[in-house]
């Protein structure tokens, strides 16, 4: 029965986990998002989708997309499967969604008569996952360490107990951090070399 329980907590905070990684991944896409006004110019990293002569569909960057508006993607894909695909959003206004193997970029715009006017633009990578699921541990090893001095606020013998084992426990996460940022500085200074 105990077993079972230990199973149940540990699925229980690993959905936990998952879900605080999810928020905060959408949290760093938010924060991520330029917005623009009517008459920006945006970045180089934002995208239109351009038809060629022979039907084949490409991407350009917005300032060279400007000069050629006989050639842009008016109409979106209805079953796109590629890489790069063209999207209506619920506003009217197109999406190009490009993407790579451990990254993907949205550009978002609309076409008024000839000219192009950006919405915004977001580019999301696999680090941006990473850095959530680091920061939704931390945040589930505070709420952890919170709960545990309420637990213990009354008996200070057991409170400085688990103060002890908690700095423990962070020295050899910092050792283990510190042994894998080296080895992989490391590895990359002999790359260079």
């Amino acid at each position: 029965m105990k077993s079972l329980k230990q199973l149940f907590t540990a699925l229980c905070l690993w959905v936990l986990w998952f879900g605080l990684t999810v928020v905060l991944a959408q949290t760093f896409k938010m924060l991520n998002t330029t917005h623009y006004q009517s008459g920006d110019t945006p970045d180089k990293p934002f995208r239109v989708a351009i038809v060629a002569a022979d039907g084949s569909r490409y991407a350009v960057p917005f300032q060279e997309a400007q000069t050629m508006p006989e050639v842009w993607n008016r109409q979106p894909e209805k079953n796109c499967q590629q890489e790069d695909c063209l999207f209506q959003a619920a506003d009217g206004s197109l999406i190009f969604h490009n993407e790579g193997a451990l990254w993907y970029s949205e550009s978002r715009y609309r076409i008024v008569g000839n000219r192009l006017e950006p919405v915004s633009h977001v580019a999301f990578n696999v680090g941006d996952v990473f850095f959530a699921g680091i920061g939704a541990f931390i945040l589930l090893k505070l709420g952890k360490y919170g709960f545990y001095r309420w637990r213990y606020r009354r008996a200070p013998e057991q409170l400085a107990a688990y103060h002890r084992a908690v700095w423990a426990s962070v020295k050899r996460w910092l050792i283990w951090v510190a042994v894998l940022v080296f080895f992989i500085l490391g590895i990359s200074v002999l790359q260079a070399a």
